[in-house]
């Protein structure tokens, strides 16, 4: 029975690893150690200009004071954020805030959005694939235990943002 839920273990992670670039975030492999750099292609249809502005309301909607979550910007060509949840992520059943830092790039009808850290790069050292692979090869069950749980916090966290990204705007005549 062991054996037979580490092999599911195992096969899960490996399929989650296949393409990092399609909806969500996947656990570092041998060939990509590395959690921050993996990113989202979120179809959206408008200019550059549009999906610029369109990322510009998100962070003033959503964020108490988005000048300072705004680190970096170049207008219609880039937005980096530094923002903050109150449940990034799950450790021992307790939900846990932290921090996180995001890149969107810009093109006609696509937004990249970009996973650089969290918590200042401390989860992302936990997660490095060095860290959940015994020297034998054999996976660390209580690594990959939490590992689960920030991959699952973290894809949460975007796979909200994306939602909020791909809504059509209200308009008045919609009231």
């Amino acid at each position: 029975m062991k054996n037979l839920l580490l092999l599911l273990l195992a096969i899960t992670i490996s399929t989650a690893s296949i393409d990092a670039q399609n909806d969500k975030l996947t656990f570092p492999t041998e060939n990509n150690p590395s959690l921050g750099g993996q990113f989202i292609v979120i179809d959206s249809k408008g200019t550059i200009q549009e999906n610029y502005k369109k990322v510009k309301d998100y962070i003033n909607k959503n964020y108490k004071t988005p000048s300072e979550v705004i680190k970096s910007e170049i207008k219609d060509e880039y937005i980096r954020i530094n923002g903050y949840t109150n449940y990034l992520y799950k450790n021992g059943g307790v939900d846990l805030d932290g921090t996180y830092v995001l890149e969107f790039k810009f093109k006609q009808d696509k937004i990249k959005l970009t996973y650089i850290s969290s918590n200042n790069g401390v989860m992302d050292l936990i997660v490095k694939h060095s860290r959940h692979i015994k020297s034998n090869g054999k996976l660390r069950k209580s690594v990959i235990k939490y590992n689960t749980n920030v991959m699952n916090g973290l894809n949460v966290l975007l796979a909200t943002i994306v939602a909020e990204l791909k809504k059509e705007k209200a308009t008045e005549e919609d009231w």
